[in-house]
């Protein structure tokens, strides 16, 4: 808990008066370095600062900030020390015209002053122990040398806010906040304490924060890799570049496992710049949320300091600046039931749900429709902003991918839930639970399996289970932003323009932006008005009700209420010609579609099958049998098996005509059977 200030203020005023020099001791070296990483976002713009010291009041405070607010995700009276921030950068920075002025550093001592009067606090705690010290500190950084005693007392209490506790980010944010202040005061024991809680924290496989997969969980087995994930690694990233070279610079062992972090798991979980709402869980909700896939602040001080694994941070960066290697083929995130594919033309994102992970989470007024993500909903990027910011206008119970109905709760979670790879292709599965919010005899279980080969995705839809009377039921294809160009193949007809709603029974394709969504029996498909209008206080209470307005693309599949089995594929970039006659010519079989197992074959002799049950599958060519539930992968002549309930389990299998015994390891991972 950081309370010393009564024993360290008269050394914090006294480092306040002095002159930074990069040259000087390791404590004036971090503290410069935090400050030149704060100028290198650049100053406001002129007209701003100018305005912002016009419309100041005598007693300090702006007249449009509300000082009365009490949000606990978007507190608004916060603004008045973020204002203070933009003033101090204002005056400090030499390419400013305010540099230096009088007239600005009594501004900011009139805001400083009246914050010192008021000492604001929020119901949320971590405005009152993270983001008010974090600002604080900021200031104190920037303005360092330059405030008087009694304002140096007042900024160190704010920043004095701050306790060093809790998991991942927020113990990350805390400890960083603390090592800071050990900086300022010039406390060499407080900055070596932190520097090893922050260190230490760097790790994989914990509860909360970088897992062995190299995602990232927050507030329990949820996915935040770009949420908290995201603040996690400024920190640390942040944190790693300050102290290099210094007497607490961080280990090599350490330094590999941020490096992982970036190359084995957040490059993953993108396209360009922008990621999908599986990533950020709550975050989702909020305004520019999908764009915050952009790295490349942090990717370019952490190379840096990234040691063996400096060239994949370096391509990373090339990527995200439009350039270098991007990631290709399949990866499955066990820990966070997270699936993705790129290829060359599109990236495909893919999250489930097990009794291992948790559905996203709304507090703090946010995510006030998302509660049914992270349960099958997929995402199809190619340039990557296909779903930016359309939040406010989507249907959030017809997320793409998600199989439901009216009035049913959220998906039950079950253990039999998982993913299978060989890098190149792989396959996912997911049994989806749902019953009536207000009739829990009322409900709907069905497996699906979703495969990645080339440049298709397939999903299987089988063994449905129907309890009471659930009403109609549907999968949705797709709920993007609409570009206009939809064409539909249905009742045997000729490819047709499509410009309305409608239900379109015997449906056998669309073909919506050069994409194509094959059915693969005849079905009944609905579409959706193309304009939507929408309001992101609708989904995030911290906004203000105002109406926005979007086009897009929504299909659903209607299952109705006798469901058969079926399923769907989505071929990105194709032709009319070639949809068609991919129609007619798939290359792939389906050999089983129910309750027991779900199988596909390609006509290359690839085989991907789920065993929800001991079975056995017959070919031309041979057959597998196994004697235990598993996820099974043959592929030029490799099998690959796993455990999807990730417990580990002993298998005895049948191949190429004999028997093996294979225990397949805990934690999801593939085994090669020998």
């Amino acid at each position: 808990m950081i309370t010393r200030l009564t024993l360290i203020t008269s050394i914090f005023l006294a480092s306040l008066q002095m002159t930074v020099s990069a040259s000087a001791n390791d404590l004036d070296t971090i503290i410069e370095r935090y400050r030149q990483s704060i100028l290198k976002g650049g100053s406001p713009a002129n007209e701003t600062v100018t305005q912002y010291v016009r419309e100041q009041l005598p007693n300090g405070r702006w007249p449009d900030i509300d000082y009365n607010d009490q949000d606990k995700a978007s507190w608004r009276t916060a603004d008045h020390l973020s204002r203070i921030k933009l003033l101090a950068i204002s005056y400090v920075d030499s390419n400013s015209k305010n540099s230096g002025s009088s007239e600005l550093l009594a501004a900011i001592e009139k805001a400083l002053d009246h914050w010192e009067d008021k000492r604001y606090h929020n119901p949320n705690w971590w405005y009152n122990e993270i983001g008010v010290p974090r600002v604080a500190r900021d200031i104190a950084v920037l303005l360092y040398g330059r405030l008087d005693e009694h304002r140096a007392q007042a900024i160190a209490d704010v920043i004095g806010q701050t306790r060093v506790r809790g998991t991942g980010a927020n113990l990350m944010w805390t400890a960083e906040l603390s090592l800071h202040l050990g900086c300022l005061t010039g406390d060499r024991a407080l900055v070596a304490q932190n520097a090893a809680i922050i260190a230490d924290e760097i790790k994989a496989g914990s509860y909360e924060g970088i897992q062995y997969d190299n995602s990232f969980h927050q507030h329990g087995p949820r996915l935040q890799a770009f949420h908290y994930g995201k603040s996690y690694l400024g920190v640390a990233v942040n944190l790693g570049w300050q102290l290099r070279g210094t007497s607490w610079a961080l280990s090599a062992g350490k330094c590999r496992i941020i490096s992982d972090y970036f190359i084995d798991g957040l490059q993953w979980m993108c396209r360009n710049r922008y990621t999908v709402p599986s990533t950020l869980d709550r975050a989702a909700s909020r305004q520019g949320s999908l764009a915050s896939a952009d790295l490349r602040g942090l990717l370019t001080l952490w190379r840096d300091v990234a040691g063996e694994r400096v060239a994949g941070i370096e391509n990373f960066l090339a990527v995200q600046n439009g350039g270098g290697i991007p990631v290709s083929g399949f990866r499955h995130f066990p820990e966070s039931d997270f699936s993705t594919y790129h290829r060359p033309g599109f990236s495909f994102f893919l999250k489930t749900l097990s009794d291992r992970t948790r559905t996203a989470e709304s507090i703090n007024r946010e995510n006030q429709k998302g509660r049914d993500m992270n349960a099958g909903d997929h995402y199809l990027l190619f340039e990557g902003d296909e779903y930016h910011n359309l939040q406010p206008v989507w249907q959030w119970d017809k997320l793409p991918g998600l199989t439901t109905g009216d009035n049913l709760s959220k998906a039950k979670q079950l253990p039999f839930t998982g993913g299978l790879g060989n890098g190149d292709s792989g396959l996912t599965v997911m049994t989806i639970t749902r019953t009536g919010e207000n009739d829990p005899d009322s409900g709907f279980s069905v497996r699906k399996m979703w495969v990645f080969r080339e440049d298709s995705i397939l999903c299987l839809i089988g063994g449905w289970e129907i309890e009471g009377a659930p009403g109609q039921l549907r999968t949705s294809l797709e709920q993007c932003r609409n570009s206009m160009d939809l064409k539909i193949s249905y009742d045997l007809s000729a490819l047709t323009d499509v410009p309305r709603e409608s239900v379109y029974d015997n449906c056998r394709y669309l073909i919506h932006d050069g994409n194509g969504y094959m059915t693969l029996e005849p079905v009944s498909i609905r579409l959706y008005p193309a304009e939507v209008e929408g309001s992101w206080r609708d989904i995030n209470l911290q906004y203000a009700e105002e109406t926005v307005s979007d086009k897009v693309f929504l299909a659903t599949i209607e299952h109705g209420t006798a469901p058969k089995p079926g399923g769907y594929a989505i071929f990105p970039g194709v032709t009319d010609k070639q949809m068609a006659e991919l129609y007619t010519d798939r290359p792939w079989t389906v050999v089983r579609n129910d309750r027991d197992c779900q199988c596909v074959r390609f006509d290359n002799g690839t085989v991907m099958a789920a065993f929800y049950e001991p079975g056995e599958l017959r070919f031309d060519d041979g057959k597998i049998s196994v004697d235990t539930p598993c996820l099974a992968m043959l592929d030029k002549g490799q099998l690959l098996l796993a455990d999807p309930t990730n417990a580990g389990v002993t298998v005895n299998v049948t191949w190429k005509g004999s028997h093996r015994t294979v225990n397949l390891p805990s934690g999801g991972v593939a085994l090669e059977v020998k």
